[in-house]
């Protein structure tokens, strides 16, 4: 028997060392790749998702301002303004800066003023920045309005226009 045909004990360790980092390269790798696709898969949802058409609701006029695409129309109400509606894709936020709650019995409703036709209702509401979706292309658009509405039933048309704002853009 030869030397070479007796193994040696430090030769085993290393095998199983050097197999072992192997496994773990190939399991980190693998991960990875997962990562890398989930990450694909995502983005390209969040591309693809409604045609490209429909974003996500901006919360400030400034965030507005600051997106592409993103129109600000302030509503006014005589010499004051007491909101502002933000439209981003189909996307739409009231932001009220001084409309106080509505009376008792009584909501607030977001109207859609087309360039042709009757003002279109897309939300109605007791406080807060409401979000809802356009009723017809913003193109269309000639203005938003708030009105003061019973809560008894929904209303087909304004009743008491309290604020308006003409779309400039």
């Amino acid at each position: 028997m030869t030397e070479q045909d007796v193994a040696h004990p430090t030769d085993a360790p290393n095998a199983d060392v050097a197999a072992l980092r192997q496994q773990r390269r190939m399991w980190w790798l693998t991960m990875a790749a997962a990562v890398v696709v989930v990450a694909l898969v995502v983005t390209t949802w969040e591309l693809t998702r409604g045609g490209g058409t429909t974003r996500r609701p901006v919360a400030s006029v400034s965030a507005c301002r600051a997106t592409p695409g993103c129109h600000v129309v302030p509503l006014r109400a005589g010499d004051t303004s007491p909101a502002n509606v933000l439209v981003n894709g189909k996307a739409v936020t009231l932001v009220a800066t001084s409309m106080p709650a509505p009376p008792a019995g009584h909501e607030w409703a977001l109207w859609q003023v087309p360039r042709g036709g009757a003002p279109r209702l897309l939300s109605q509401f007791g406080s807060g920045n409401p979000e809802a979706a356009l009723a017809l292309p913003y193109d269309d658009t000639a203005a938003f309005a708030v009105s003061e509405e019973s809560l008894e039933s929904t209303p087909t048309k304004p009743s008491q226009i309290l604020a308006t704002g003409r779309v400039t853009d």
